[in-house]
């Protein structure tokens, strides 16, 4: 899979440098998953699974099969190119709610 590089490290970018990064991978959904999995904000970023399926909770079967998997396949593909201030900014955007508290953290590459 040719998949989008990021930068590991975004020190020294601004604000708007980094939403282009974001805007840039999400300008490319095919590469992270099926095209119709990513529900996007207005801006054109995939939305947090608690935005994108708020029917569905963190530890349901729902992101394991259907529509949910297919949409966390395509969303981890996609957060995973981002860069750690990248992805800060995101979830600065989208921060975590209700039982999703915890999310990113759990996520992260340790």
């Amino acid at each position: 899979m040719n998949l989008i590089r990021f930068r590991s490290s975004n020190k020294g970018k601004t604000q708007r440098e980094m939403w282009a990064e974001i805007e840039e991978a999400s300008k490319h959904p095919r590469k992270f998953g099926p095209l119709e999995a990513l529900k996007l904000d207005g801006q054109g970023f995939p939305l947090p699974f608690w935005k994108s399926h708020p029917q569905i909770g963190r530890g349901s079967i729902g992101w394991r099969m259907g529509d949910g998997e297919d949409y966390a396949i395509a969303w981890h593909r996609w957060y995973a190119e981002l860069g750690r201030d990248v992805r800060r900014q995101y979830q600065k955007q989208y921060p975590e709610v209700g039982d999703w508290a915890g999310f990113y953290d759990s996520i992260e590459e340790k």
